[in-house]
Parts: C-alpha cells; sequence; structure tokens
C-alpha cells in the first residue's frame, strides 16, 4: 500500500511539474510577445484554432467519451475517506476508472500529445492539451502516442495496467483547465 502511494505522488509531483514547465513556457513566450498582466489564467495565448479547440472541448461538459469503452468509476474526485482504511482520508485529483486489462485507453476528445512520462511503479501516463484544457490519462502498461503528436477522439492512446486485482485494469483521468483541477465525472458523458 505504501509503495502504491509513494509512486502515486511521483506520478502526482511529475504531472504538475509538467504543466508548470509548459506554463512557464507560454508565459515567458507571452512575455517576449510583449503581454502585460501575464497570470496562471491567461497565460496561454491561444491561435485562433487553439481558441475554436477550447471553446469546443468546453461546450462538450457533460458530453465527452469515457478514456475506455467499458468501465465503472471506482473512486472520485476530491478528498474522501479511503475504501478500507477507517479514518484515513485520500485526495484523488481525477477519477479512476476499472476496465478490462489490458483495455485500450482513448483520448477524450481531440488535441495534442503535450508529454509522456514512465514513472516505476505507477506505469506510464500520457498529457493532451485541448486549447487551454489538459486531460491525464494515468496507469497505462503501453503508450502509442508521442510528444507532438495530434490525437482525434476515442483515438488509441495505449492500454491499461493492472489495477492489482487480477484481470481488472484501471486508468486514472485528470482534468485539468491551466493550474486548476476539475472533476472528470462532471465532464464526461452518461453511461
Amino acid at each position: 500500500m505504501a509503495a502504491k502511494q509513494a509512486a502515486k505522488k511521483k506520478l502526482d509531483d511529475a504531472i504538475s511539474k509538467l504543466i508548470r514547465r509548459e506554463i512557464e513556457a507560454a508565459r515567458k513566450k507571452a512575455t517576449a510577445a510583449g503581454k502585460k498582466n501575464v497570470t496562471n489564467n491567461n497565460v496561454f495565448t491561444l491561435t485562433p484554432e487553439a481558441a475554436k479547440l477550447s471553446n469546443s472541448f468546453s461546450g462538450n461538459k457533460g458530453l465527452l467519451p469515457w478514456p475506455v469503452a467499458e468501465g465503472t468509476i471506482s473512486s472520485f474526485f476530491g478528498e474522501h475517506p479511503h475504501k478500507e482504511l477507517k479514518g484515513i482520508m485520500v485526495k484523488n485529483n481525477g477519477i479512476d476508472i476499472q476496465s478490462g486489462k489490458g483495455s485500450t485507453a482513448r483520448s477524450i476528445f481531440e488535441g495534442t500529445v503535450s508529454g509522456v512520462i514512465n514513472i516505476p511503479g505507477a506505469g506510464k501516463a500520457v498529457i493532451i492539451r485541448h486549447g487551454e484544457y489538459l486531460s491525464v490519462y494515468s496507469n497505462l502498461e503501453t503508450v502509442n502516442v508521442n510528444t507532438g503528436d495530434k490525437v482525434s477522439t476515442k483515438q488509441s492512446i495505449g492500454t491499461l495496467a493492472d489495477a492489482g486485482e487480477g484481470a481488472k485494469g484501471e486508468i486514472h483521468l485528470e482534468i485539468w483547465k491551466n493550474t486548476s483541477k476539475l472533476d472528470p465525472k462532471s465532464w464526461l458523458a452518461r453511461k
């Protein structure tokens, strides 16, 4: 249990670091272009195409496809009591969805791969930019996209790793708007 939580913390730290690095690069670019009063909420100067993509992503809230063809939510967003350990609170930056081990992980919307991360003990993760939004997919066994790749909605990005329960796989999904973490459940279509 402790090893799994340490690996999850490493993954969370790596995701945050990648997002901070992307924001800092955008901040430098915006400042160099003469933009004033650059904050984390307005750091990304969106091209007309990126603004359209961002608006399209936002306009599909509650309608986005799930990152797996079939699955059930096993852990919800936010802070809540641990399933098995009394008095222990867990914080989830996204949602966890159980599916079959080796199931295909897929992009919830079109975008560009911002990064691919490999954390020993926590599997691989893919971050996809959708304008000013990011979707993060982790606990992947394999990844079949690279940084800079353009992906389409429902495109395969890899396969799920074992959830530690035999034939089950589990994907962790996060959605960010700039530096704010959002509840992915409210963005996905109802099943």
